[in-house]
């Protein structure tokens, strides 16, 4: 894959985990991520080189290492760094407010705000360092374990939040 088709397949898919039965947000797709772990599994015994995922095919990300080139230091067999992007974090708050006018400067002020009107999950992306110790190779690769949340500086949980005010102005 070249690094336009890996940023083209690079979003949040929810999916059930086959190892837990859970509905879980992976990075890509379930082919890539298969291919991926059996390029970094790799078994000196076995005939193929490969461990028991069996040989990568199709789409994946390869390791450094090849029967060409050994890698020593990052960037001698493969680039030093990647960048791809990930998706764009999305969040849509609305509010409305009506002023009624009780006398001269005095008024009254209603107020209602909606947060995260829809309701988006903006998953955080941990993606894995690649290395030729197999850290590919992990049953949890490209899985998004955690969503954003601001308790400590905004009390903001990640969800929809919605709040009424109420004001009176003189």
């Amino acid at each position: 894959m070249s690094a336009s088709d890996l940023q083209r397949i690079y979003r949040f898919d929810l999916r059930i985990n086959p190892d837990n039965g859970l509905e879980t947000p992976f990075m890509l797709p379930a082919d890539v991520i298969l291919n991926t772990r059996r390029a970094f599994s790799i078994s000196t015994t076995s005939p193929t080189g490969y461990s028991d995922l069996g040989v990568p095919e199709g789409r994946y990300i390869a390791p450094p290492n090849s029967a060409d080139c050994v890698q020593m230091k990052a960037g001698d067999c493969a680039p030093r760094t990647l960048l791809i992007r990930a998706p764009w974090f999305t969040r849509f708050d609305i509010g409305v407010t009506k002023r009624f006018t009780i006398s001269g400067n005095t008024n009254f002020e209603l107020r209602a705000d909606v947060l995260n009107v829809f309701d988006n999950t903006n998953f955080d992306t941990t993606v894995p360092v690649f290395s030729t110790t197999g850290a590919g190779a992990a049953a949890t690769i490209f899985q998004a374990t955690a969503a954003y949340r601001d308790p400590n500086n905004t009390f903001d949980p990640g969800g929809r939040l919605g709040q009424l005010v109420f004001r009176l102005n003189w």
